[in-house]
Formats: C-alpha cells, sequence, structure tokens
C-alpha cells in the first residue's frame, strides 16, 4: 500500500520529501475482503511539486527530511521522487528488525552526510531475508537515483510483489535477535566514523 501511495503521489509530480513510520497512518479497511488495514501517507509540509522553484545551496546546506530516512542525493540538492524510494528501503529494514536502518538513536544531518559522501554506503541488509526482499533493497537502495526503481516499477511486476511478500511474511518465525544484530551492526558503522 505505501508503494501504491507513493506511485500515485510521484505521478502527480509530489515528492513527499519527508518518508518515515511517524508519516504512514494506519486505518481500518472499509474493503475487509482486500486487506483489515489500509496505510495511508501523510504530512506533507516538507513536500516538492515539479513546479516548485528549488534553492539547491539552501537544500544542500539544510536537507528536507529525517536524516534517518534521507537519500544520497539529498545533500546535493537534487530532490526528485527516487529520495522517497531510499527512504521506503529504510522504512522496510524498519519493518523487518523492529530498529531503525541505521540503529536505535537517531543520525544527525553530519553523521548522514558523511556516510554518504565518503563511504557510498546504504544502510545494511538483514543476512536472514529471501531473495525478493534482498533484492527490493537493493532496487531501493542504487546510489545513483536514475537507477534506483521507481514506485510504478515496483508495482509492475506481480511476480516480483508476491515473491517480496512470501520473502517477508517467512521471515515473522525468524528471532528479533539476529535482526536486532544487523541493525547494530549499521550502527557500528556510524560510531566508527565519529571517533
Amino acid at each position: 500500500m505505501i508503494v501504491k501511495g507513493l506511485s500515485h503521489i510521484h505521478r502527480k509530480g509530489i515528492v513527499h520529501c519527508d518518508l518515515k513510520p511517524e508519516n504512514i497512518l494506519v486505518f481500518p479497511s472499509l474493503d475487509k475482503e482486500i486487506a483489515n488495514y489500509q496505510l495511508k501517507i501523510a504530512d506533507f509540509g516538507l513536500s516538492k511539486t515539479k513546479e516548485e522553484e528549488v534553492n539547491v545551496e539552501l537544500w544542500k546546506s539544510k536537507p528536507r527530511g529525517t536524516p534517518s530516512y534521507l537519500s544520497p542525493e539529498a545533500f546535493s540538492g537534487h530532490i526528485d521522487a527516487p529520495m522517497d524510494i531510499w527512504a521506503l528501503g529504510c522504512i522496510v529494514i524498519e519493518m523487518l528488525t523492529g530498529l531503525p536502518a541505521w540503529g536505535e538513536s537517531p543520525l544527525l544531518i553530519e553523521e548522514l552526510r558523511y556516510l554518504v559522501e565518503h563511504h557510498e554506503l546504504s544502510p545494511k541488509k538483514p543476512q536472514e531475508i529471501g531473495f525478493f526482499c534482498h533484492d527490493f533493497l537493493e532496487k531501493c537502495f542504487m546510489k545513483d537515483p536514475s537507477k534506483r526503481w521507481t514506485a510504478d516499477r515496483l508495482l509492475g511486476s506481480d511476480g516480483y510483489a508476491v515473491g517480496f511478500l512470501g520473502s517477508f511474511f517467512s521471515l515473522m518465525a525468524l528471532p528479533k535477535r539476529s535482526w536486532s544484530r544487523t541493525v547494530l551492526e549499521n550502527r557500528k558503522v556510524v560510531q566508527s566514523i565519529d571517533t
């Protein structure tokens, strides 16, 4: 549902710029045959439209969004739909592990800027995930935003979506401890750069 929502806003020329779990609302579904709940993307206060003029220098110095979900291009002032896909990947890791993709404590803008500009890192993917989950995250975390899959492309492959969901739900039986280890390893990378 999140990808479907992103597809809708991106086709309308809107980039959310602050996609994170706190901005995804859960409502009871009106059609219980499809799902018990529906998800809605909220808080468009930082969003950008295609018509909006971009002050690249301002956005380079102060990117829009929450640091732990910012894409590498956010630091160059390039604001477009692929940055929401990067944030989606961070959210998926958080859904899988129960912890933010870069660790429990929030990243500062300066920490993340250093990581993405000097180390070309993306959050580490949990090892226990299946092929489709891993591949989905790879497509979300492509460093080059022009190569990152669009929401429409992620939605357009039915086999891909079914495989991803199968991989995702098969993970629910795995111990949380193994997931926490992946997130802790991501946080250690950040801490080692701080020293």
